[in-house]
């Protein structure tokens, strides 16, 4: 066969057999399915309508059906005859041919058998936005329903977690729950045997025995020192052990350091006694796995009965569904399997159990067993990089040894028709390492074979942040990547910037290279930033609207005068706000005489009209054409981008009004509901601008290819899991325990968590090989280090004292500057202040920018740090959180949405209003009964009958749970001070003396003269006993503030969190004071806005988003 390799022609010409094809990357996959498609059709017995061809996305079905519709029209053109006749009725068959995704072909199954599948044939896929509410409205329900009941589960599980942090925990679970069902008991790997039990303790005193026995051959030292004092309490440790008693045993851990010789001896007790307390976890663990074993299952069939209910169906939901009904109805499977003649599914890699069993029952088989001869599967293991969303790689290599064991045909393409030899041989070394060619693993290297010209050696720069700050080696970064990009440019008369893509691990490391390329004056186009409803554009618009419908809410009012369309600075909103402080905005702009403000006013006062009036499309192209969008956006940068996004809301507001009546409060609520849920909606569609450079995502740039590539962010580290929980297929639900200092792990949780690292690194690994394969001629990667910390840190490693696994940045050193590949790739190190130091202004560009009136992008002011600052561990823990929160809160005084409630129902509070009620209870508890105390303090604020509610539900049981324990009762007898208000000059930064505010919940008068000072927490615990800066600070700043006011010293400072009852003390009082003078000195730097960084973590809680240009 012309232009095809021998293993090409062999996936395209086999189709006797089931085939198996491991595709590397470049070696023309999509090519061979279009042409083994085409190949089929040349049968004249054989009909596209008898071709089921799957694909990952609904965009590469479009693309496969457009692809054969080209072949099959150019076979046309070159037969006669009947052939020609044949290619013609194939070409009408074409659009009905089923190319489809997993998810629509299990939709047409269910749609085709509504009676056996208990369906409405008409149902809707509904949008993701929805599927979300709708399951987290049906979890809260449920939640509400069994605290009604009393219900036991619920309640042994209140006992560890809030109710809105079960909730958060339920819903991250929905994804797994069907698998989570199949396994039946999750409190069976808990148990554990008596056997077990007792040959674990053996080995505990036996590796005892042996440590102690080996410290009569050492030398004096710290470690037979500690041998010799386990030796003297050998017989507490003995009968402890044998007594059962771990809480004597496992403190005998702390004496000892595995060190010297005796080192692996140590290692190895240690491990028993973990052992030991691993089993130990898991009998306290029964009952809770047990609790969660009834919810889950409970909410299993709840979330079915809801989704049959109200006909809202997920993706998973339908597959599962379709799964079940071909198994269940084997006349159903029979006519299915008998439809199709040829079955071919593309991106194998990317599926899971689920859609394997699919693929095996249309093939002429059982759930499990492959029995057909007309499954063709083309992927690549080493792209699989899916996890996240259920994709599991292991399936494709069983799959492909069924497929073998069937007497079908394995066939590996190793041709790459991409990229240059440099990147090629560069990659082959690289993976062979991080992959392994273990031809018993799922995933295995390959070496690729090359087919293009030489170019050059991939570059990898070094950027060393010395003595500067990780965020100005970042910065460095990419001020190095747009230099680069300038340059290849400039040398290279075959590249343009639209052959240059910037790939990145995660949208949120994009934001430092736009900046630079922008700055250089280098045209780029983020392909995936921000979701459709985070654009600052469409966040504008919602604003608008809310301001406009309900002009007395100060926050959006704030947004739309600041806004471009608005034009105000942040201190004339403030001026506003201070002229006339009993009105809320809207009415004090109403009040102002300033022409810009009556002009402003004037708008706003149309917009309600129309509002009030007219139709939602009417109101909408009113506030387009009073606030003049169009050409403000147009006249920014990436105008072209903002403007396709406001004409997208504007044609989806029209289609909300037609479609279902809606209106302008309906649409806005519609929104809010979309923004809220996070709902996944691109942008509006624009072609790539070939002039521009690409900014994305690895996993977005799947399956494209550029002729030069940078990824930045080798050191990258993707942040930890938040769930609380870890699962993996088959070995069950790792969960937390009551523990001393909040939930603990379990040796199971311990077990999959460790599991779940693993098998992350590995889908690490992949990512790195997806995007060094996208580079056709010129391939750069770099990263930003502390060379320093990382030579300490590569000499422990080589020691064997860094347990944790490398990052992308310490394999490419090892194998690339150190290893067998140090002359495959040009290794380059760079320090960050020279980098900074060179110019970045490049002046590309011809055109000047365009100018606008200067009132509409007026920058901030910057904000004097005045002679007398007043300060709180409140204001400082915000600038821990986020900077900018910090500015607009306590720089800039703007008013805040605060989004952060607590209470279930209609009826909700701010956490801080919880907190206030409780601290104000225990105080009046010094005095009046703990239930007269309650309801005083319900007295003390303007509470509705519902808030009233809902603060005696969330705060009575916490109150009651901590004046019942030895916390609270430890310091009954002793004197003590409630609610100590103080305003102190605590330190001298510079010309400015720092005064602190705050109230110290309790201080105590110790016996021995000092004092001890104590604060409540009534939030949530960090997990795992993690510290939080904020609490060393404030205890740091209470304990000065206590000895300004009482003389005294201070001997102990400490946190009491009410939720688990736990405390947290201050260690390194001094370190503290001394790290808190430092960050006094740098906030007297920072003036104006764009001085405090966005943390954008915390953006989805913080009341300033409608600000925050991020």
């Amino acid at each position: 066969m012309a232009d095809f390799t021998k293993e090409q022609t062999l996936a395209i010409t086999t189709l006797d057999r089931n085939v198996s094809v491991s595709a590397g990357a470049g070696s023309g996959k999509t090519r061979v399915l279009v042409e083994r498609f085409l190949t089929i059709l040349k049968d004249p017995d054989k009909s596209a309508n008898r071709i089921l061809a799957i694909t990952f996305t609904r965009k590469a079905a479009r693309e496969m059906r457009e692809r054969i519709r080209k072949s099959l029209l150019e076979e046309v053109g070159k037969t006669s005859g009947e052939l020609r006749a044949h290619f013609e009725e194939q070409l009408r068959h074409l659009d009905g041919a089923p190319i489809t995704t997993i998810d629509g072909f299990c939709s047409q199954i269910l749609r085709d058998h509504p009676v056996e599948a208990g369906m409405d044939p008409q149902f809707t896929v509904k949008e993701e936005y929805e599927v979300k509410e709708f399951q987290a409205s049906v979890i809260d329900a449920f939640l509400r329903d069994l605290l009604k009941k009393e219900d036991e589960d619920l309640e042994l599980l209140l006992g560890l977690y809030h109710p809105g942090r079960l909730g958060s925990m339920l819903y991250g679970l929905l994804e797994i729950l069907p698998d989570l069902m199949a396994l039946g008991d999750l409190s069976s790997p808990y148990v554990v045997r008596q056997e077990d039990w007792e040959e674990a303790k053996i080995r505990a005193e036996e590796t005892f025995l042996a440590m102690l026995a080996s410290g009569a051959d050492l030398k004096p030292s710290k470690t037979k020192d500690a041998l010799l004092e386990l030796e003297n309490a050998r017989a507490i440790y003995h009968e402890a052990l044998v007594a059962d008693d771990l809480e004597t045993v496992l403190p005998f851990m702390n004496l000892i350091r595995a060190a010297g010789k005796a080192a692996p001896l140590i290692k190895e007790w240690k491990e028993a006694l973990i052992k030991l307390q691993g089993y130990a976890r898991n009998e306290v663990a029964i009952p809770y796995a047990k609790a969660w074993n009834g919810l889950l299952h409970r909410l299993a069939d709840r979330l079915e009965e809801e989704s049959l209910r109200q006909e809202i169906f997920s993706f998973s939901f339908l597959a599962g569904r379709a799964v079940s009904l071909l198994r269940n109805y084997p006349e159903i499977c029979r006519a299915y399997q008998h439809r199709f003649d040829y079955i071919m599914v593309d991106e194998f890699q990317d599926t899971n159990e689920q859609q394997k069993e699919l693929v095996y029952l249309l093939s002429g088989a059982t759930a499990s067993e492959l029995r057909g001869k007309n499954l063709f599967i083309v992927g690549d293991a080493k792209q699989s990089i899916y996890r996240f969303r259920g994709a599991d790689v292991t399936v494709f290599r069983v799959v492909r040894d069924d497929i073998i064991h069937s007497g079908g045909t394995d066939i590996v393409m190793a041709d790459n028709f991409r990229s240059a030899p440099e990147i090629i041989e560069s990659c082959n070394c690289l993976f062979r390492d991080l992959l392994g060619t273990d031809p018993q693993k799922a995933v295995m290297a390959q070496d690729l074979v090359p087919h293009q010209k030489a170019t050059q050696k991939p570059i990898l720069a070094i950027i060393d942040q010395e003595d500067g700050t990780f965020a100005d080696a970042q910065r460095a970064e990419a001020q190095w990547v747009a230099q680069k990009i300038d340059a290849i440019v400039k040398s290279h008369e075959e590249l343009g910037y639209g052959d240059i893509a910037i790939l990145v691990p995660a949208i949120r490391l994009a934001e430092p290279y736009a900046a630079a390329l922008a700055e250089a004056h280098i045209p780029y186009t983020m392909t995936d930033g921000k979701g459709f409803y985070e654009q600052q554009e469409v966040i504008d618009i919602i604003t608008i609207m809310t301001a406009v419908l309900s002009p007395d809410v100060d926050w959006a009012m704030a947004g739309v005068l600041r806004s471009p369309y608005g034009g105000l600075t942040d201190q004339e909103i403030l001026g506003l706000l201070r002229m006339y402080p009993q009105k809320n905005l809207w009415e004090s702009l109403s009040q102002s005489i300033e022409p810009s403000h009556v002009s402003l006013w004037k708008k706003l006062t149309v917009l309600m009209h129309v509002s009030r009036l007219g139709s939602l499309p009417e109101l909408f192209d009113a506030i387009m054409e009073t606030l003049h969008v169009e050409s403000l956006l147009l006249a920014m940068p990436h105008g072209r981008e903002k403007m396709a996004n406001v004409w997208k809301l504007r044609s989806m507001a029209a289609s909300f009004a037609m479609q279902e009546g809606g209106g302008s409060e309906d649409f806005l609520d519609r929104l809010n509901l979309m923004r809220r849920m996070q709902a996944r909606e691109s942008g509006a569609a624009l072609e790539p601008d070939a002039k521009s450079v690409q900014i994305m995502t690895i996993h977005k740039s799947k399956g494209l290819e550029f002729p030069a590539v940078f990824l930045p962010d080798q050191q990258y580290k993707s942040p930890p899991d938040r769930l609380g929980l870890q699962y993996l297929p088959g070995a069950g639900l790792g969960i937390m325990i009551p523990g001393d200092e909040g939930p603990q792990k379990t040796a199971l949780y311990e077990e999959l968590s460790e599991d779940n690292r693993a098998l992350e690194w590995e889908e690490k690994k992949r990512q790195l090989y997806v995007a060094m394969t996208r580079a056709e001629k010129y391939l750069f990667l770099s990263a930003a280090v502390s060379e320093e910390k990382e030579s300490v840190r590569r000499e422990k490693r080589a020691k064997g004292r860094v347990k944790s696994r490398e990052n992308w940045y310490e394999s490419l050193r090892r194998i690339f500057h150190d290893g067998e590949g140090k002359d495959l790739v040009e290794w380059v190190e760079l320090k960050a202040s020279e980098i900074l130091a060179l110019p970045l202004s490049f002046s590309i560009q011809e055109a000047p920018p365009l100018e606008l009136e200067a009132g509409a992008f007026e920058k901030l002011k910057a904000v004097e740090f005045p002679q007398k600052v007043i300060l709180s561990a409140t204001a400082l823990g915000t600038y821990d959180l986020c900077p900018r929160r910090y500015f607009y809160q306590y720089r800039s005084h703007m008013p805040s949405l605060d989004p952060d409630v607590v209470g279930t129902g209609s009826v909700r509070i701010p956490p801080a209003t919880l907190g206030t009620y409780i601290h104000k209870v225990l105080e009046l508890c010094r005095t009046a009964p703990a239930e007269k105390a309650k309801e005083l303090a319900l007295l003390e604020e303007s509470y509705s009958d519902g808030e009233k509610n809902v603060l005696r539900k969330e705060g009575g049981p916490l109150i009651d749970a901590y004046l019942a324990s030895p916390l609270y009762a430890a310091y009954g007898d002793f004197p003590q001070d409630a609610e100590v208000d103080f305003e102190l000059p605590l330190m001298t930064v510079g010309n400015a003396s720092v005064y602190f505010e705050g109230s110290i919940d309790k201080v105590v008068h110790l016996p021995d003269g000092t004092l001890e000072i104590i604060d409540y927490k009534s939030g949530h615990p960090p997990l795992d006993g993690m510290e939080r800066k904020a609490y060393s600070r404030q205890l740091a700043i209470y304990s000065l503030a206590a000895e300004a006011l009482y003389h005294m010293k201070v001997s102990q400072a400490s946190l009491h969190f009410l939720r688990n009852l736990s405390t947290w003390e201050l260690t390194d009082r001094d370190r503290e004071a001394a790290e808190l003078r430092a960050l006094l000195t740098k906030l007297q730097t920072l003036g104006e806005e764009e001085d405090f960084a966005v943390k954008t973590d915390a953006c989805t809680y913080c009341g300033y988003g409608y600000f925050c240009k991020k």
